[in-house]
């Protein structure tokens, strides 16, 4: 529509011409009235002066009239001489009824009256004076005439008045035409700026285009880098999840044959508990595999622990060596102290996983990785003043092509990567900074192009004694129990196995597949202690709904979920919470929930609000 109206006001090419042709007759009617008005005004002035001397004509006939008539020629005389005193008057005379001069007055170096009278009421204009001839008479007696004669204006004067004048409307006639120029070249330059704003408008649509054009790729290609990622990860979870199984489900043949076999006494028991021994090690390992795929999608909160850094680097050492090959040197230049810091081992270890990778990758698989450890104090760069001073500083150095400035500003980006298609997603860098960050710790870069990169992860010292690893720890006692527990699980073998395990220890169990039969369970009347329910179920009721409003129903009954999925957990007061009630995360050993479910059923119950 724009361009549409363009092209119409182009279609007039000659409308912008018009102000000044109008300016142009303007100015000559301008100068032609200015002729008009000097011509006037000098009609104006010839006839102001004769009436002028007509008037001082007949005033000074009126007082002649009674000396000419008693002949008193002196008298006339000295009438005449008093004329002297206007600077107008330039001549005079005084003439008898036979015309001839009776007295006279001329301006010294004037021309003096002419000696015969002019006829009565000629007008003389010559030499610069007008002169007049009037007839004296006393009651009709004619007694002479009487010539006057004035000064004009020199035509001189009155050649440059007009000058003025007409330099004035020149003047005024330019101006004029100087303003219609001006209002034309306004006028072209809002027809130019009119089209430079369509072109504009037409230069910004067709940007946005491009822009959204861009914004759909982009939004394609990191969809693509991220199903590369997912690609990547299910490949190496595959991996990981197959050795697991291996190792379960070998030990359980193992123990399926030993079953089997003879029983050879103490020997058969000892080799039967390695076997047991070894398939939740192989558990363990999933589950800490599970936590690990969970943070990295942000949906895991940090189980943080008191450990020794130091001693954490070297459990991870053979991991980072085998994750950048054989061709990258690893050196590890730890410092001789123990220092201990509160942080999610697992990770931890993800994030100088990915650190590594990242320095594979720009070294091309050759050179060097350094991983050093040591004290910073004072606190790191940024960091807030009530931070304590000392702080273990992790270096990890690399010597590969290092990063331009526009690159380590956006370092630090989630989906942002430098590598081509196939060899990032851009989520490794963004998973070390919320890691460390999450752990009260920060995260400097140094790097230059050409000369490597320094990650340094500052994380503050912990005065509390280090936590023992998962394989260290001493399996606690189980406490029992004999209340009653309605158990509301939707995958059968869970279900069972969770039955099976709350008899061992002593509880009277009952099982629901879902909400509603649990629910009308509870109406039946059955006595029931605790409510244990999965917190993902089908039928329209999820775990915190159901245990609302079995709560309402039963204000005395306590509340245990469990869940696969724990992104909503909140850990609170060092108890896991999932929607205000407590919170057991799958997979569980039966000694972490018969502690959990001992704990809940001695305390008072609480319903949470809403």
């Amino acid at each position: 529509m724009a361009r549409a109206g363009f092209r119409v006001a182009r279609g007039r090419p000659g409308r912008w011409q018009r102000p000044p042709l109008v300016a142009l007759a303007a100015a000559l009617a301008l100068l032609v009235i200015g002729i008009g008005l000097a011509v006037a005004n000098e009609q104006a002035y010839d006839v102001r002066n004769l009436d002028q001397a007509r008037s001082e004509a007949r005033l000074l006939s009126a007082l002649l009239a009674p000396i000419l008539d008693a002949g008193d020629r002196v008298s006339a005389a000295r009438y005449l001489q008093a004329l002297g005193a206007n600077r107008n008057t330039e001549a005079a005379a005084v003439y008898g009824p036979q015309g001839r001069r009776l007295a006279s007055y001329a301006r010294a170096g004037g021309t003096a009256p002419p000696a015969l009278s002019p006829l009565p009421g000629a007008v003389v204009v010559a030499g610069g004076r007008l002169g007049v001839t009037l007839p004296i008479a006393d009651n009709g007696k004619r007694l002479g005439s009487l010539y006057l004669a004035t000064a004009t204006e020199p035509l001189g004067s009155r050649l440059r008045r007009y000058i003025g004048l007409g330099l004035l409307a020149t003047m005024a006639s330019l101006l004029v035409f100087v303003l219609a120029s001006a209002h034309a070249a306004l006028t072209r330059a809002n027809n130019d700026l009119e089209r430079r704003a369509v072109d504009l408008a037409a230069a910004n649509q067709q940007l946005r285009s491009q822009m959204e054009e861009r914004e759909k790729a982009e939004m394609a290609l990191r969809q693509s880098q991220k199903m590369e990622a997912i690609g990547r990860l299910t490949g190496g979870v595959a991996h990981d999840f197959n050795n697991l199984m291996t190792v379960v489900s070998g030990n359980l043949e193992l123990i399926e044959h030993l079953a089997k076999a003879p029983a050879d006494g103490i020997l058969a028991s000892e080799r039967l508990l390695r076997l047991v021994a070894a398939a939740q090690r192989g558990l363990r390992r999933g589950e800490q595999l599970t936590r690990q795929l969970l943070a990295l999608s942000r949906q895991q909160p940090l189980e943080a622990r008191v450990v020794d850094v130091n001693a954490a680097i070297l459990d991870f050492a053979p991991l980072i060596q085998r994750a950048i090959g054989e061709t990258m040197e690893l050196r590890l230049r730890l410092g001789a102290g123990q220092w201990r810091c509160k942080l999610d081992p697992a990770q931890f270890e993800t994030a100088m996983l990915n650190l590594a990778i990242n320095a594979r990758d720009a070294a091309d698989d050759s050179g060097s990785l350094t991983i050093a450890s040591g004290l910073a104090s004072p606190a790191p760069p940024d960091a807030p003043a009530a931070e304590p001073a000392a702080h273990v500083v992790v270096s990890v150095t690399d010597t590969g092509s290092g990063m331009p400035s526009e690159v380590l500003a956006r370092a630090f980006e989630p989906f942002y990567t430098t590598k081509p298609v196939g060899k990032g997603s851009g989520l490794g860098l963004a998973q070390v900074w919320t890691f460390v960050t999450q752990s009260g710790g920060r995260i400097a870069i140094n790097s230059e192009p050409g000369l490597g990169t320094v990650f340094r992860l500052y994380f503050p010292l912990s005065a509390q004694p280090r936590d023992a690893p998962d394989d260290e720890r001493a399996a606690p006692a189980e406490p029992l129990g004999t209340e009653r527990i309605l158990i509301v699980e939707d995958e059968e073998d869970v279900r069972l196995i969770a039955a099976a395990t709350l008899d061992r220890l002593g509880y009277r169990t009952a099982v629901a597949p879902d909400g509603p039969e649990a629910l009308a369970m509870l109406d039946d009347g059955g006595g029931f202690d605790l409510l244990f329910a999965d917190y993902v179920m089908p039928n329209g009721l999820n775990g915190a709904e159901l245990a609302r409003e079995a709560c309402r129903r039963r204000p005395q009954l306590r509340v245990l979920l469990t869940s696969g999925y724990t992104g909503q957990n909140a850990p609170r007061g060092g108890e896991a919470l999932l929607d205000g009630f407590p919170l057991i995360a799958k997979p569980y050993r039966s000694a972490d929930l018969a502690d959990r479910i001992r704990r809940i059923l001695d305390a008072a119950p609480a319903v949470p609000a809403g």
